[in-house]
């Protein structure tokens, strides 16, 4: 009979308009994944150093791309319309190697980023958009290093207790007990398939040290060097670097070395160890 079709197609949409109703109140989008997905495309694709700082990087052989599908439900006349968007990370990591530039340190201004531990006023890479970082550092580990014996430098390293499978930070703790006249540090953050660099800051004064980022398949390499010319008074400095694990990672495959010299000469003291 038409009518009790009609009256059944009707009984129909309207079931079916709530069930899309209800799915809509209920769904809650994982914007944290998201925006680490987003990002660590962009990371990878930030292949171009400042220019004069540093020799061209020969471009990857293949690059990942970021594509945005839109797929459009409609229901004419009853339930309207509902979009869904699925944000999507595809390729191969193949290229040897990705430098992400050099510059020196500046004041990050990244709105939803608070101050580090004692309020220090921080410098360096600005992190990601949305990201809070913990102020609560995990488990400490003091380096071990050879030269000038512990008289002029100790490091201790500890990754952040904040940290997620979407972001992660390992903290460096340098007790400067003399005046530098050189200092190199260098962190190595272990790398699987999707971790990609989400920034770094540092607490020494802005513009004394210049930072590299390089990307490599086994690691993201994170260096600060002091700008000849200029000193490291005694002491507490912090340095912070940020990344997108990934998935699980285990931060004691993360490691530091810290290279530094006393402003009067002597020789070098190397520092070494992991998070």
């Amino acid at each position: 009979m038409p009518g009790r079709r009609e009256r059944h197609t009707e009984e129909s949409l309207a079931r079916l308009r709530d069930q899309l109703h209800a799915e809509a109140e209920r769904h809650r989008p994982d914007t944290a994944r998201i925006w680490a997905r987003v990002e660590a495309a962009m990371a990878e694709q930030q292949t171009t150093p400042a220019a004069g700082d540093a020799a061209p990087v020969p471009p990857p052989r293949r690059r990942g791309g970021l594509w945005v599908v839109a797929a459009g439900l409609s229901t004419a006349t009853v339930v309207g319309v509902t979009s869904v968007v699925v944000l999507t990370l595809s390729g191969r990591d193949d290229s040897p190697a990705v430098s992400l530039g050099r510059h020196s340190t500046g004041n990050p201004s990244t709105p939803g980023l608070p101050p580090p531990p004692d309020d220090r006023r921080t410098t360096g890479q600005d992190a990601a958009p949305g990201v809070r970082p913990s102020a609560k550092p995990g488990p400490s580990r003091p380096a071990g290093g050879q030269g000038g014996g512990n008289t002029l430098v100790s490091a201790t390293g500890s990754p952040d207790r904040g940290g997620s499978a979407y972001w992660a930070r390992n903290n460096l703790t340098l007790t400067v007990r003399r005046p530098l006249g050189a200092l190199d540090v260098t962190i190595r953050i272990a790398r699987g398939r999707w971790t990609f660099p989400a920034g770094s800051w540092t607490s020494f004064p802005g513009s004394d040290l210049r930072s590299e980022t390089q990307v490599t398949r086994e690691a993201i390499v994170q260096r600060y060097r002091l700008l000849p010319g200029r000193k490291v008074a005694p002491g507490t400095y912090l340095i912070g670097v940020q990344y997108r694990p990934g998935g699980r990672h285990d931060p004691a495959r993360d490691t530091f070395t810290v290279t530094a010299t006393g402003a009067g000469g002597g020789p070098p003291v190397i520092l070494r160890g992991h998070f």
